[in-house]
């Protein structure tokens, strides 16, 4: 998981929200500006996501939170949640509420990733709680956050661990490539990258 920075709505977006009776609708344009500003990754599990292999996620349960329904600030893009019969991120959280949010810094800074395992856990004992409601721990997901990893690792291990070499390929995995997406499970990546550079 790593931090969402949420852009100004999509204009097709507030005038259908503003339409007299009409319901939540994924419609393409909100599909669109969401995947953008995410880099094409699932708010949760950061598996590659697309609009056609997506769904939207009401961060606040439309149960819990009906005024929550049309708020963009409230809209994630997220993967199908299930893979390989097991349930995870939105699929897995259903109308449970969560308070671990890929829109607050104070979040996402509590996070930290095992590099052996490649699973995810909290500093914070309430968000490692929304993390197993997430299920973000599941067995396929922590396999490739690993192998993302073991990749960089090993590339890097080609060059002695250079301190420049680390820096590179920082900058690779926390940017966008020239059509707005980001590399899958790029979380486990950057937070392994940024402690090795304060080593280097």
């Amino acid at each position: 998981m790593i931090l969402i920075k949420k852009g100004s709505e999509p204009n097709e977006w507030t005038e259908y929200k503003l339409t007299p009776g009409v319901e939540f609708d994924a419609r393409p344009e909100l599909k669109d500006s969401l995947l953008k500003e995410q880099g094409y990754l699932c708010a949760y599990c950061m598996a590659r996501i697309d609009k056609d292999h997506m769904k939207v996620e009401h961060f606040n349960p439309q149960s819990l939170y009906p005024d929550d329904t049309f708020t963009y600030r409230n809209l994630l893009a997220c993967c199908p949640g299930k893979t390989e019969g097991e349930s995870h991120c939105d699929t897995s959280k259903g109308n449970a509420e969560i308070k671990l949010s890929p829109l607050e810094p104070s979040c996402v800074d509590t996070l930290s990733y095992e590099s052996g395992t490649g699973a995810i856990k909290s500093s914070n004992e309430s968000y490692n709680k929304d993390l197993d409601a997430l299920n973000l721990n599941a067995l396929i997901i922590k396999d490739n956050r690993h192998k993302a990893l073991r990749g960089v690792i090993n590339a890097l291990k080609d060059v002695g661990f250079k301190g420049s070499a680390i820096h590179r390929l920082l900058d690779h995995w926390t940017a966008a490539d020239k059509d707005g997406k980001r590399e899958p499970y790029c979380g486990i990546v950057i937070y392994y990258l940024k402690k090795s550079k304060k080593k280097s």
